[in-house]
Order: C-alpha cells, then sequence, then structure tokens
C-alpha cells in the first residue's frame, strides 16, 4: 500500500526538526507513525489524510496550553472573513467555566438580548451540537456565520430544571465600550468598561469629559464581565491615570517582536482622581493589565473577587497549506514583576460576590450588590476625610 504522501512529509519534517536532538527524540516522533498505522489497520471509521494531520497538528499544539490551536483551511478564513465584517455574531460574550461555555456578557440592542438570552446561561448545544468540552475558538466560529443567517442555541439557566432553545438571526455586531456612565451621590463618578477596541479610549476620554464637568471627585471603574481587547487599548487606558515613564506592563517572549516594555507616556492630561476599580472571575485579559497597572503603582483599590487570569498573547501565523497556526508567543509580566496567566489579580478588597441565583433574581430586580457596597466603603471613606 502506497503512504499518503502528506502524511509522510508532516512525518518526517518532525523527524528531521526534532530527531537530531537526541536519540529519544527520533523514538517519540516515530510513535506518530506507529499510530497511524494501527488507525489504518483497525479503525472502523473512514478517515483521510488530511483529518489526521490536522488531528496530529491540533494536538500537539493543544499539548502545550489552553489557547494554542491549530486553524485549519476553512477557520482560518472564518478569521479572516470576521476582520472584514462579511460575518455576523448574535451579540454574547462567553468563558470557559466548567464543561460548557457560559454567557457572560449580553450586548444591548443585539440579537441574543431581544431574544432574552441572560448573563450565566449555559450554552450546551448549536445547532444540534454538543458544546461539552468544546474550546472557546470553536464555539465563537459557531455562533458566527453570514449575517440575516440563523442558529439555534440551547440553554441551562440556572435555577430552572428545563432547557431553553433559541433561534436567533445573526447580525452585524456593533460593540459600544461604554455602556454606562453616571454620577452618584457625594460626587462619585462610575463608568462601566465592556471591551478593550480600536475605539475604547476616545469613548472613555467622553465619558470622563462628562463626569469632570458634574464635578466629580471620586471613580469607580467597571472592568466585571469585561473579558478583554487588544494589549494596545489596554495601554492606552491605563496611562491616562497614571503620571509620565510609568510602567505598566511588559510582554516577556522568546524572540525581540515578543518582548515589549510599555509605559506612560504622558502625551495625555493625567486624571488623578482617587479610583476603584471593580473586577470579577470574568475580568480578563486586557482589563488585568489595566486592573494589575493601577494596583502595582498603588493608584486605585480594586474591589470584588481574584480576576480570570488569562495574561498571555496568542499570535496566529498563517501555513503554506492555507490553514494557520494560533501560538502562544508571550506573557504579560506587571509592573511588581507578577505574571497575569494563570494567577490572576488578587483584589485589595475582596467582596463575595452572590451565587448565580442570586445574581438572576438581582438582574431582575435591577439590583447590583457589590457596587452598593462600593459605593458604601466610598462613603466612609469621604466622611472619614
Amino acid at each position: 500500500m502506497i503512504k499518503p504522501i502528506k502524511f509522510e512529509i508532516l512525518f518526517l519534517t518532525l523527524i528531521f526538526c526534532f530527531g537530531q536532538v537526541e536519540g529519544n527524540v527520533f523514538a517519540k516522533w516515530s510513535e506518530l507513525d506507529e499510530v497511524k498505522s494501527l488507525v489504518e489497520q483497525h479503525c472502523p471509521k473512514e478517515v483521510n489524510d488530511d483529518q489526521l494531520v490536522d488531528g496530529a497538528c491540533d494536538g500537539l499544539l493543544k499539548s502545550l496550553d489552553l489557547y494554542s490551536e491549530y486553524l485549519s483551511r476553512r477557520e482560518y478564513q472564518e478569521i479572516t472573513n470576521d476582520v472584514h465584517g462579511r460575518y455576523g455574531g448574535v451579540g454574547i460574550v462567553i468563558a470557559m467555566r466548567g464543561d460548557y461555555p457560559k454567557v457572560v456578557k449580553v450586548l444591548k440592542a443585539s440579537p441574543a438580548e431581544r431574544a432574552g438570552i441572560q448573563e450565566l446561561d449555559e450554552i450546551t448545544s448549536i445547532n444540534g451540537v454538543s458544546c461539552f468540552r468544546s474550546t472557546i475558538f470553536h464555539i465563537i466560529e459557531e455562533l458566527r456565520g453570514p449575517i440575516n443567517s440563523q442558529v439555534t442555541i440551547v440553554l441551562k439557566r440556572p435555577g430552572m430544571r428545563h432547557d431553553i432553545a433559541v433561534t436567533l438571526e445573526r447580525a452585524k455586531i456593533i460593540i459600544e465600550s461604554v455602556r454606562d456612565f453616571r454620577v452618584f451621590p457625594l460626587d462619585i463618578g462610575y463608568i462601566k468598561l465592556v471591551e478593550f477596541v480600536e475605539n475604547s479610549a476616545a469613548d472613555l476620554d467622553q465619558a470622563l469629559l462628562e463626569l469632570r464637568k458634574s464635578g466629580v471627585q471620586y471613580l469607580i471603574l467597571d472592568l466585571r464581565n469585561n473579558t478583554g481587547g487588544t494589549l494596545d487599548s489596554a495601554v492606552q487606558i491605563a496611562k491616562k491615570f497614571l503620571p509620565a515613564g510609568t510602567l505598566i506592563v511588559k510582554t516577556a517572549g522568546k524572540t525581540p517582536e515578543d518582548r515589549g516594555i510599555f509605559y506612560a507616556d504622558g502625551h495625555d492630561p493625567e486624571i488623578t482622581l482617587p479610583m476603584f476599580v471593580l473586577v470579577n472571575r470574568y475580568t480578563a485579559s486586557a482589563s488585568e493589565i489595566v486592573a494589575g497597572a493601577l494596583k502595582d503603582n498603588r493608584r486605585a483599590k480594586i474591589v470584588g473577587e481574584k480576576t480570570f487570569g488569562k495574561g498571555s498573547v496568542q499570535t496566529i501565523f498563517p501555513l503554506v497549506s492555507g490553514g494557520a497556526v494560533r501560538l502562544t508567543t508571550a506573557h504579560y509580566m506587571l509592573p511588581s514583576g507578577n505574571i497575569i496567566d494563570q494567577q490572576g489579580i488578587q483584589p485589595d478588597i475582596e467582596l463575595t460576590f452572590p451565587d448565580e441565583i442570586e445574581q438572576i433574581k438581582e438582574m431582575a430586580d435591577k439590583k447590583d450588590s457589590i457596587l452598593e457596597k462600593t459605593l458604601e466603603i466610598l462613603h466612609g471613606t469621604k466622611t472619614q476625610k
């Protein structure tokens, strides 16, 4: 039997790259060919060369960490389409906690909000396919699609015995970085920042301008359920609250391109209002950079619960085959020298968050016990002064 050329090229390439280091490395890669032969001989289902190579590449990358993965030609094309605005979504932000993805944010005026999807809902299946232990990327891929196309989602809601099935029509999703800003009694300003994207710094500037016109003396920056965004946006926002020359974050990687040091440059007028930053278990990535920089530089008190701990940088490398590799190439390091990845940010003031049933009730009653407790702390601070 003639062996498929594509697999042999992969196998010989791996041996060429790794086999010259030491003998046992050659032996380990030889196991790949042995496993392939066993699959061909004994697997009752039909498998092809592309399927085996894709699986081998994916397994290699997934053995590294939670975020590295192999992208097939179709998956990489999905990302390209999304960047160019050809695909739509349903308007939710998800995070993996446990075996199923959980909704941590529902965007305003989105298909998801119109269908009644709520924060803390678990997605158990999409278009009839189980989401059990799926990767975030594959969940997002299934939720996205051509604008005006439909997707059916099955949800499990805390406190409800029966699953909920909803069919949504995908739409172009417009993200508003600042979801809410207002002034509370005793001149306490509040800003809810939900995303770190290109326009986030400008949106924050506008909210800050309106709050300062109102004469606020304190500021609460709410980063709860903010799952992050771009590094550049995080740096642009953090530097607004720090004096020039203050270290914000470092990226630590193998190559010069993956290493960087980011400081506040003093180009923007520094906001010196006393600050509290609200965080929770879904505060991640770029949000953790901002919270960590403000905490380590003693610029703000962090209030809430320990953050998610997603502090790594993924780079996408296109492959000749038309697929791509998403590879972790660096980790974020805070001014204190602590890393974010798998560690998270420990709050200065830890507040116990309601359990999921209580959070559902609070959302229905439009209450926010954590914000209320933070306001009480700030009221006490002002009274002491």
